[in-house]
């Protein structure tokens, strides 16, 4: 049944076709978000974005545009072989069928570098395709008024694709007027559709420098090379511009296509795929079996103790509320494998730690209970969204890892996930100096200046640093081009330029991918186009197995020296080893290598295993100001109840836990309210009115 549509339609509101956002790397000066919000005070009612050969940003801009309430369109500008041309045609997807045409489209450019004209002519049917004009197959012969040409290829397009438009763009350019003109009579002539289509590659007139900025930056030139020319006119018309330029006729297809254009994004659904290993066996039952079974052995006792047996039916009842069963059982196969293959799994990181249930499965080696790990932290069930588990693993062990998984689930149903590199501060100024070819001492005092002020305030956007840095606004006026380079460098700063692979995140899918995400290939995966905050709402569920070069260190020298270490039983109180960490020899240890941690550690001398949990602690933002009281060893003036929370940091709060525990201690909230509080406090301070009288009362 289709659905119905949530948006009323204006008609006699033209529709761009074309627009190109910062997705089409160094091709657009278009962010999504300023897009939307310029379009709507422009009073557009529907939008497109077809992006040069990916769907990258296609998820954002549909949640963008509903929160607006105008209608979302997908589309993208494609890349096709016609014989021994590359050529551009624009193709929008009708309706979801339409959609997942795109995707495997897109799949194949990232595979070929192009779309076959064999594969656009088996096209379904579900989407428009409009043939370009002006930079299409037949813009020479549209340039030199070879009407004969155009009949002839315009005859083919109409054999091989059934339904098409050809698009009327580049009005503005009174040549290419003229060309459309003898376009538009061939095309009546043979009943095929004109569309009105506006090539946007930036919002306003006035943005026509900084793409032309961005598109040298690209191709690495220089301001001063005349192969590019500055291309003026590719910005977002207002519906009167629009007016000026295009005949009504074509307004109005541009208008009808867009009408005839209705995905829904939010209905390409799927879970994760039901654990091999299960067969015929019920995931709750099994997971339920051996969770149960695990923590006996963990515990060496039939018996288990009460706190531990409250604490695990807790945990499983929340995950199973969560319908997270199938979360916990691929993991938990995944590490037994990694460990069956001598594959180095690290003992466990973040938040997941907090799980007894993750330590009774042995996905973590950590007894929450005996740290004071708080299950909330891991999986609130007053949050929807939905946490993930972090898996060291050494390197060179990762990729055998993540085949066995694509083996055991299919090449389709696992995909690694899409990061996107913007331009930076300091880099897009070490760029721009180039562009503009400033002189050598200008770009490095420059550049320098904004490295400073960056690491100075811990800030990367130029703005602010120039606001706040008195160095750096003098190193600004050394030069009108310095001023130049950097007015520039505002605007550009935050652009995506490049694409890259998340460096831990994997998803598993029930579902093909390809019937649910844009993909592309990747090194023999799959990757999904999109970035990790858009899949929870389609069903995808990250997993992170991160790659540690410590780890591939340790199995160097563990195969090196046939040492054998039992992990799970080792010494933690061992004091030679405090004795070597109170020096500050920790070169190379894991987050005991920084620099200013093998300053402190003399000073905070740890000889415990907690005490040691409290220094990687402390040394974090958040703590760092406190140390000095932390080496005093000073006792707070905390109520007794309080202070219990922090004897072991010695009168400091150093840990998230530590925060829950004052919350539930002094307001009475439970820890998944607290967890709530910790996470969004600062971003909603509605979630902390009315607390501080509570906390007034008992340390006035």
């Amino acid at each position: 049944m289709k659905r119905k549509s949530f948006f009323v339609y204006n008609k006699n509101m033209f529709s761009h076709l074309l627009v190109t956002s910062e997705y089409s790397f160094y091709q657009s000066t278009i962010r999504l978000e300023d897009y939307v919000r310029y379009a709507k005070k422009l009073g557009y009612q529907s939008l497109v974005l077809s992006d040069h050969n990916v769907l990258s940003g296609h998820d954002r801009f549909s949640k963008l545009c509903a929160k607006e309430g105008i209608q979302a369109i997908f589309g993208m500008e494609m890349d096709v072989q016609i014989e021994n041309s590359t050529v551009p045609f624009l193709i929008l997807a009708k309706d979801n069928q339409g959609y997942q045409e795109l995707i495997r489209y897109s799949y194949q450019i990232s595979q070929t570098g192009s779309v076959s004209y064999d594969q656009l002519k088996n096209h379904s049917g579900h989407i428009h395709i409009i043939v370009y004009g002006e930079g299409g197959l037949f813009d020479e012969a549209l340039l030199k008024g070879q009407r004969d040409i155009l009949e002839i290829q315009l005859t083919r397009f109409q054999e091989d694709l059934r339904f098409f438009d050809v698009a009327i763009s580049y009005n503005e350019n009174q040549k290419f007027r003229e060309c459309n003109v003898l376009l538009k009579q061939v095309c009546r002539a043979k009943n095929i559709p004109t569309v009105a289509i506006s090539k946007v590659k930036y919002l306003t007139s006035s943005e026509a420098k900084d793409f032309h900025v961005l598109e040298l930056l690209g191709k690495k030139k220089t301001i001063h090379d005349p192969g590019v020319p500055v291309l003026v006119g590719r910005y977002f018309y207002s519906d009167e511009e629009i007016h000026q330029y295009y005949d009504d006729e074509e307004q109005e297809r541009a208008s009808s296509l867009a009408g005839e254009c209705h995905v829904d994004l939010t209905l390409f659904q799927t879970q994760l795929p039901k654990p091999f290993f299960l067969k015929d066996k019920d995931e709750k039952t099994y997971l339920k079996q051996l969770v149960f079974l695990g923590l006996q052995k963990r515990l060496q006792t039939k018996e288990i103790p009460k706190a531990y047996l409250t604490r695990i039916q807790m945990e499983f009842n929340i995950v199973c509320e969560k319908r997270f069963e199938r979360y916990f059982l691929i993991v938990y196969e995944a590490i037994r494998y990694a460990r069956k293959q001598n594959l180095l799994i690290g003992p466990g990181r973040g938040s997941a730690v907090g799980s007894l249930m993750a330590y009774a499965m042995g996905i973590s080696q950590i007894d929450p209970l005996k740290y004071g790990l708080l299950f909330e932290r891991f999986l609130n069930p007053n949050r929807t969204k939905m946490p993930d588990i972090d898996i060291d693993i050494a390197s060179q062990d990762r990729p055998l890892l993540l085949n066995y998984l694509q083996k055991i689930y299919g090449y389709e149903h696992v995909a690694l996930i899409s990061t996107f590199h913007s331009l930076a501060s300091v880099e897009v100024i070490q760029a721009l100096c180039q562009c503009y070819t400033l002189k050598e001492r200008e770009a490095r005092s420059l550049s320098l200046a904004v490295k400073k002020a960056r690491a100075k305030y811990k800030v990367d956007n130029l703005r602010v640093l120039q606001e706040r840095d008195i160095a750096l606004q003098n190193a600004v006026k050394q030069s009108k081009a310095c001023q130049e380079v950097f007015a520039m460098a505002q605007k550009l700063e935050g652009l995506y330029t490049s694409d890259s692979i998340h460096p831990a995140g994997i998803v598993l899918s029930e579902k093909s991918l390809w019937d649910v995400v844009p993909v592309m290939e990747s090194n023999g995966f799959l990757k999904i186009q999109w970035d990790k905050d858009t899949l929870e709402t389609h069903g995808l569920i990250k997993m992170d197995f991160l790659s540690l070069s410590n780890l591939d260190f340790l199995k160097e020298l563990l195969h090196q020296t046939n040492l054998k270490i039992d992990t799970p039983h080792l010494d933690l109180e061992d004091q030679d080893s405090y004795a070597l960490l109170n020096r500050g020899l920790t070169a190379g240890l894991f987050q005991l290598d920084a620099p200013f941690l093998r300053q402190q550690l003399p000073r905070l001398k740890p000889n415990s295993f907690m005490e040691l949990v409290n220094v990687l602690g402390i040394a974090r933002p958040q703590a760092v100001q406190h140390i000095p009281q932390y080496v005093q060893n000073k006792r707070s003036e905390y109520p007794k109840s309080i202070q219990e929370l922090v004897k072991n940091t010695h009168g400091v709060f150093i840990f998230q836990e530590q925060v829950m525990r004052l919350l539930v201690e002094v307001t009475g909230m439970n820890f998944a309210q607290a967890e709530t509080i910790r996470k969004n406090g600062r971003k909603e301070p509605e979630l902390i009115k009315g607390l501080e009288e509570k906390f007034t009362a008992i340390h006035p």
